[in-house]
């Protein structure tokens, strides 16, 4: 029989006890949703030669009796499973739902740094459920309050982005730029910074590069003779320029080249959805970031991004790929 201990816990006492690993189930507020694999097993090794060295945060399951919540230590019991351990220690107490939204938070946050986007939902949620201000998050969590705004507007992101951003291909700080450009130009930054390696500062100056672009447009002037051909004599005026309300009287106007076809750009914008519906399914499907580029000449490439050796062998299993020697 399992001894028991009681102890001072965080929020008032606590027992001390090994329970067995099939009466453990994941935790309603748990922020996190990848585990790395390469992770759980280098963990698992550990635990294997030493224990569990720190016991898991618990509490008795609100739906089935003799079963317990984990509200800290998802990991560490994932990789005890993984080492075949029947028992792991657990400090058990009759924690509110408040309370184990906190401890979850701050649990993983202190110990190995969560995604941006599920600290951002985990934020969410005591805003939301406990009605939580961002100076109060910021002082549980020991940051500011401007900090626990920014992450909060990286759930704003496109959701390609945000997904990239749980996968570790960007960073928060990445991210927090994204999240101060329009929401249909978020996905191309985003697929540049990856697919191009650009660091915070880069993507930055990238991002302000085209934002000056942006703010001046080529204005034509326009002579029109008694055949109404149209002639085009290129200028750089600004967006607030007069010039470009200058005369109300032409409207609608359609300029069309020997090169341009107005079928094919239509065709190109419905490609265009169609490719980042694709990119999204694929992402999804990998668990990887993918990419995809479609040249003029209906050439192009599928990229595939991964972190670490781990993801890559992941992604030649689902290709049919299984060469344990790349």
């Amino acid at each position: 029989m399992a001894q028991t201990l009681t102890i001072h816990a965080t929020f008032g006492k606590a027992i001390l006890k090994e329970i067995a690993i099939n009466q453990l189930h994941s935790g309603l507020y748990q922020p996190r949703d990848i585990f790395a694999q390469e992770t759980l097993e280098s963990l698992s090794k550990t635990i294997e030669q030493l224990g569990v060295l720190e016991p898991l945060i618990v509490r008795a399951s609100l739906e089935n009796t003799n079963q317990y919540e984990i509200i800290a230590g998802e990991r560490r019991f994932r990789a005890a499973k993984l080492a075949g351990l029947s028992f792991v220690p657990c400090l058990l107490s009759n924690y509110s739902n408040e309370q184990a939204a906190q401890i979850a938070l701050i649990e993983n946050t202190h110990r190995e740094a969560l995604n941006p986007i599920a600290e951002a939902l985990a934020m969410k949620r005591l805003a939301e459920e406990f009605r939580y201000t961002h100076d109060e998050i910021g002082v549980l969590l020991g940051v500011s309050r401007a900090q626990v705004t920014n992450y909060l507007r990286l759930l704003t992101l496109e959701a390609r982005v945000q997904h990239w951003m749980k996968q570790g291909a960007l960073s928060a700080a990445h991210g927090k730029i994204l999240a101060g450009v329009k929401y249909e130009d978020q996905y191309t930054f985003a697929y540049d910074a990856i697919s191009k390696s650009w660091s915070v500062h880069v993507m930055d100056k990238m991002i302000k590069i085209a934002l000056e672009k942006n703010s001046s447009v080529k204005i034509s002037k326009i002579k029109v003779d008694k055949h109404k051909n149209i002639n085009l004599e290129d200028e750089s005026t600004s967006l607030n320029s007069p010039n470009l309300h200058a005369d109300n009287t032409i409207k609608n106007l359609s300029v069309v080249s020997e090169n341009t076809n107005a079928h094919s750009l239509s065709l190109e914008n419905e490609s265009s959805e169609f490719l980042a519906a694709l990119e999204q399914k694929l992402s999804h499907q990998f668990k990887s970031p993918v990419t995809i580029t479609l040249n003029q000449n209906e050439t192009g490439s599928f990229n595939i991004h991964f972190h670490n050796r781990t993801d890559m062998h992941a992604i030649l299993q689902k290709l049919n790929c299984n060469d344990t020697n790349i």
